[in-house]
C-alpha cells in the first residue's frame, strides 16, 4: 500500500512539473518590415520577423504583444494573411503596438480607394489593443464593416491615427474609420483613447457614420482625450427617413449602447443627410467636457441629434454647427427624446430644437463672444494631438464646474493633459493653463500621502503641472497639511489586457490589498505579483471598477479609474 501510494504522489509531482514547465507567459514579438527577415528571423529584437502575417502566426493567444517598426502594407506579396473583404482577422488576445503613430504604419493598400478590405477585423472571441501606429487606406465593401477596422469583440485603441480609411456599399451599416457590431446579439467593447480619427469616408445607404458607427446591444463605446475630425458621411438615401437615427452622420453613430464622450474635440465633420456630428439613439450617453464645433448637415440637425437616449451632458460646447445652411447644434427628435436628457448645466448649447437648456450655468442663444479657434492645432500638448483653443475673452473660459457627470469626473486636466486650475472651463481647451514641456520617460515612484495630499516630486521633467500628464481624474491636492500616515504607488500610464509593464504589477498589488483578489495562489497571488495584464488582472479589475460605480466597468486602467485609485 505505501508503494502504491508512493507511486500515485511520484505521478502527481511529474504531471504538475509538467503542467508549470508547459505554461505560457506574454513574449513580445519583434517585426521590422525594413531589416527582419521571415526565414533568419526568430522575432527577437536583434533578429525581428519582417512581416506581419509571421508575426501574427508565431503569436499565441495569451496576451502576446508584436512590436512593429516600419511599414505593413496587406498588397505587398509576402503579406499573405490577410483576407478579401475582413483584412487581417485577429482572433488572439494580444496587443498590437508601433513605434509611434508617425513612424509606424498599417494599410490595407499603399493609397486610398485601391484596397480590396479592412485592414483588420477583430474576432468576437478576442480582447486587442492597438497603439501607437496609423492605420489608413482601408476600404469596406460589405455591410456591417469599418473601413479601417471591423470591431466584433473588445478593442481598445491608444495613441493611434486612423485616416483616410473607406466604407463603399450599398448594404446597411458601416463606418468610414471603425465599425463596432455583429450580426447577432453580442456586445462589442470599443475604447478610443488619445488618438485621431480624421478624413475617413462613409458612403452607402443607412447606418452609419464617417468615423466611429456602434450598433450593438449592451455594448459600450468610451471615447476619451481624442479628436475626431473632417470625416464625411455620403448617403444614397439621404432623405428617406428625415431626422431619423438611421441616417448616417458625420462623425460618430450609436444604437442601443453605452456612450462615453470625455475630454474630446469632434470638429469639421460634414453629412449629406442628418447629424453633422452625432446620431444616437436608445442606450445610454454621457458627454463631458468636450467640444463640438463647426459641424454640418446638409439636411438637418447640424450638431448632436439624440432619439430616446438617456443623455448626461456637462462642461460641454456645442456650437457653430450648421445645417441646411442654417446655425443648428442640437436636435431632439420629440417630447420623449426630450424628456430623457438629464441637463447637468454648464453647457454652451447655441442653437438648439426641441430642447431648452436651462440648467444651472448654461449659456444658450447666439455668443458674439465664443471666441473658439476656426482651426486645430496642438496648443503646446506633448500627445501632438491637435485641438481647438478657447481664444481670450471666450465666454466659455471659467464658466464650468467642477463636480462629475453621471460618475465621469472631475477632471483634472483637460484633452492636451494640461491642468484645469479653479474655475474650469467649458469644452475639452483650457485656456489658462501653460501647456507641460514634453515629459521624457520616468519610471514609477513611490510618493507619500498625507492627510491633505501628496508631497514630495512627481515624474520631474520641470514641467508647470507637478502631477504626470496621463493622470487625467480624481481630486487631488498637492501640499502636505499633516504628518505622513502611509506610502501609495503612482500610477503614470493607461493599462490594458495584454500589457506587460511595471505597474501592471503595482495594480495587482493595489488590487489584492484592496480585496480585489487577482489569484488565490502562483502568479498575481498576493506577494506573486507580475508584471502581466492577463485576464485574472482584468476580471479583478472589472470587480473594484464596480464596486465603486466606475463606468465603463470593463476592465481598462485609464484616467476614471486612476482617479479613484489616488483617493483610495
Amino acid at each position: 500500500m505505501k508503494k502504491n501510494i508512493s507511486s500515485t504522489f511520484a505521478k502527481i509531482i511529474i504531471i504538475l512539473c509538467f503542467l508549470i514547465s508547459t505554461q505560457t507567459y506574454a513574449a513580445t514579438i519583434y517585426i521590422n518590415s525594413t531589416t527582419g527577415d521571415d526565414t533568419t528571423g526568430d522575432g527577437t529584437v536583434e533578429s525581428p520577423y519582417a512581416t506581419f502575417s509571421k508575426g501574427y502566426t508565431e503569436a499565441n493567444a495569451s496576451g502576446d504583444i508584436l512590436d512593429l517598426s516600419g511599414t505593413f502594407d496587406w498588397s505587398d506579396t509576402d503579406e499573405d494573411g490577410d483576407v478579401a473583404d475582413d483584412g487581417f482577422i485577429i482572433e488572439k488576445d494580444i496587443t498590437i503596438q508601433g513605434q509611434s503613430a508617425a513612424t509606424t504604419f498599417i494599410q490595407a493598400s499603399s493609397t486610398v480607394y485601391t484596397a480590396d478590405s479592412s485592414v483588420f477585423t477583430i474576432h468576437a472571441d478576442a480582447t486587442v489593443v492597438i497603439k501607437n501606429v496609423t492605420i489608413r487606406n482601408g476600404f469596406a465593401q460589405y455591410g456591417l464593416g469599418g473601413g479601417a477596422i471591423s470591431n466584433r469583440g473588445n478593442l481598445t485603441i491608444e495613441h493611434v491615427v486612423i485616416r483616410d480609411n473607406v466604407f463603399n456599399s450599398a448594404t446597411y451599416g458601416g463606418a468610414g474609420g471603425i465599425y463596432s457590431g455583429t450580426s447577432g446579439s453580442d456586445a462589442t467593447y470599443l475604447t478610443i483613447a488619445t488618438s485621431t480619427i480624421y478624413d475617413n469616408t462613409f458612403t452607402g445607404t443607412l447606418y452609419g457614420a464617417g468615423a466611429v458607427f456602434m450598433e450593438s446591444n449592451n455594448g459600450v463605446l468610451n471615447i476619451f482625450d481624442t479628436t475626431i475630425a473632417t470625416n464625411t458621411a455620403d448617403s444614397t438615401m439621404a432623405d428617406f427617413f428625415p431626422f431619423s437615427y438611421a441616417e448616417p452622420a458625420g462623425a460618430i453613430g450609436a444604437r442601443v449602447a453605452t456612450v462615453y464622450i470625455t475630454n474630446s474635440t469632434i470638429y469639421g465633420n460634414n453629412t449629406n443627410a442628418y447629424a453633422g456630428a452625432l446620431n444616437i439613439q436608445l442606450g445610454e450617453t454621457t458627454i463631458t467636457n468636450s467640444t463640438i464645433v463647426g459641424n454640418n448637415a446638409d439636411l438637418g440637425a447640424g450638431g448632436i441629434m439624440v432619439d430616446e437616449v438617456d443623455l448626461y451632458m456637462m462642461n460641454t460646447l456645442v456650437a457653430n454647427n450648421t445645417a441646411d445652411s442654417q446655425p443648428n447644434d442640437f436636435h431632439a427628435l420629440d417630447q420623449n427624446s426630450t424628456d430623457e436628457i438629464v441637463d447637468n448645466g454648464y453647457n454652451i448649447v447655441e442653437y438648439s430644437t426641441n430642447k431648452t437648456w436651462s440648467g444651472t450655468g448654461n449659456i444658450t442663444g447666439n455668443q458674439t463672444s465664443l471666441n473658439v479657434d476656426t482651426s486645430l492645432n496642438t496648443n503646446g500638448a506633448s500627445t501632438g494631438i491637435q485641438t481647438l483653443a478657447l481664444l481670450y475673452g471666450s465666454v466659455a473660459i471659467n464658466a464650468g464646474t467642477s463636480t462629475a457627470n453621471n460618475g465621469i469626473g472631475p477632471l483634472l486636466f483637460d484633452q492636451r493633459g494640461v491642468a484645469r486650475n479653479g474655475l474650469i472651463d467649458i469644452g475639452a481647451f483650457e485656456s489658462y493653463a501653460v501647456a507641460p514641456d514634453p515629459e521624457p520617460e520616468v519610471t514609477p515612484v513611490v510618493v507619500v500621502q498625507t492627510g491633505g495630499g501628496w508631497v514630495g516630486s512627481i515624474g520631474g521633467g520641470g514641467s508647470t503641472t507637478a502631477i504626470p500628464l496621463s493622470l487625467q481624474m480624481g481630486n487631488i491636492t498637492q501640499t502636505a497639511t499633516t504628518t505622513a500616515t502611509s506610502t501609495t504607488l503612482l500610477f503614470t500610464k493607461n493599462l490594458s489586457f495584454g500589457m506587460a509593464d511595471v505597474e501592471v504589477k503595482m495594480l495587482q498589488k493595489f488590487l489584492n490589498d484592496k480585496g480585489f483578489i487577482v489569484a488565490i495562489s502562483g502568479p498575481g497571488s498576493k506577494g506573486n505579483e507580475t508584471t502581466k495584464f492577463g485576464a485574472a488582472t482584468r476580471a479583478a479589475l472589472i470587480k473594484f471598477q464596480k464596486a465603486n460605480n466606475i463606468k465603463p466597468a470593463i476592465g481598462y486602467f485609464g484616467p476614471v479609474t486612476r482617479g479613484i485609485v489616488l483617493k483610495k
